[in-house]
C-alpha cells in the first residue's frame, strides 16, 4: 500500500524497509523524559535506555507500541506510557500527550505529579486507561475527558475537585 509508505521524516528509522515510531512521538517521549527524568531514582542504564534508539524496540522500559501498520512499509505508534511509581514530579503539563495520539493507556500513578490535569489529555480519542492515583494534582477535571472511550480510570488519591463532569455522565463510562 504506497499510503503507508515511509518517509525518512516521518520515522526514527528505517531498516530493512521497515519503520518504526513515528519522529514525533519519539520526540514527545524525550520532552516527557527531560520534564520527568526522576534523576534522583532512576538508575544510568534506565536514563540511557530512554535517550537512545527506538522507543518499540523494547528497550524502553514504560513504553509499548502497536505492530506496524504494514509488513514491509508500515510504522508503528506508542500505545502504553506506564510509569508508575518513577520518583516523576513536577507539574504535569499536557505538550508530549498532544503527539501521543494513538496512547490507549496512560499509567502514571504512584509518582508525585502535581498541578491540574492537562486538557491535552482529553484530546487521547483512542485512550482507554487512564490511572493518576497517587499524585499531587488538584483542581477540577476537564471535561474533554468525558468524550474519550476510558474503560477504566482512577483518580484517587489526589486533591481533584470533587465535582464529576457532566460528560462524564453517560451510559457505559466507568464509575471510579
Amino acid at each position: 500500500n504506497r499510503n503507508n509508505f515511509c518517509q525518512p521524516e516521518n520515522c526514527t528509522q528505517i531498516l530493512f524497509r521497515t519503520c518504526t515510531v513515528k519522529e514525533r512521538e519519539k520526540a514527545a517521549l524525550e520532552a516527557f523524559f527531560e520534564t520527568y527524568n526522576g534523576s534522583s531514582t532512576w538508575s544510568e542504564s534506565q536514563r540511557q535506555r530512554w535517550t537512545l534508539g527506538d522507543p518499540c524496540d523494547q528497550s524502553w522500559s514504560g513504553v509499548a507500541c502497536a505492530p506496524p501498520t504494514d509488513r514491509f512499509f508500515g510504522y508503528t505508534s506508542l500505545t502504553t506510557l506506564a510509569r508508575s511509581g518513577m520518583g516523576l514530579t513536577g507539574p504535569l503539563i499536557g505538550e508530549p500527550f498532544s503527539a501521543l495520539q494513538d496512547l490507549s493507556i496512560l499509567d502514571l500513578s504512584d509518582n508525585a505529579l502535581n498541578g491540574t490535569l492537562p486538557t491535552e489529555i482529553g484530546s487521547l480519542k483512542g485512550l482507554s486507561i487512564l490511572d493518576l492515583q497517587g499524585n499531587e494534582l488538584e483542581g477540577p477535571l476537564p471535561s474533554s475527558l468525558g468524550s474519550l472511550p476510558l474503560s477504566r480510570v482512577d483518580l484517587r488519591w489526589n486533591s481533584f475537585d470533587a465535582v464529576i463532569p457532566l460528560e462524564w455522565c453517560t451510559a457505559g463510562r466507568p464509575t471510579t
